[in-house]
């Protein structure tokens, strides 16, 4: 399935930037690449006015695959949280050194 997303987003993009592809053609495909994917990934997409970004960013989480939770940036509630865990502490301490 990771396949033919990849075969179908690359597909979108040499179709979108070499023949002109309508952007509801290219939103249509990018749809289908995403199908299945994470709902905050699909959520991302939305957020993004773009199609041509769109394609990029999908193209970037698409990439990721099993990697993607790791690079997920941090919301506004885990960069809150930091200070006071483990390991935010253990960096407070090694800066104050």
């Amino acid at each position: 399935m990771l396949t033919f997303r990849v075969l179908l987003l690359a597909m979108t993009a040499s179709y979108t930037s070499i023949a002109g592809a309508s952007q509801t053609q290219a939103e249509a495909w990018a749809a289908q690449a995403s199908a299945g994917l994470e709902s905050r990934v699909i959520e991302a997409l939305r957020q993004i006015s773009s199609p041509d970004r769109r394609l990029l960013a999908l193209h970037s989480y698409l990439r990721a695959n099993g990697f993607l939770a790791e690079r997920w940036s941090w919301s506004q509630q885990q960069i809150s949280a930091y200070p006071t865990t483990p390991d935010g502490k253990a960096a407070a301490a090694e800066v104050d050194a």
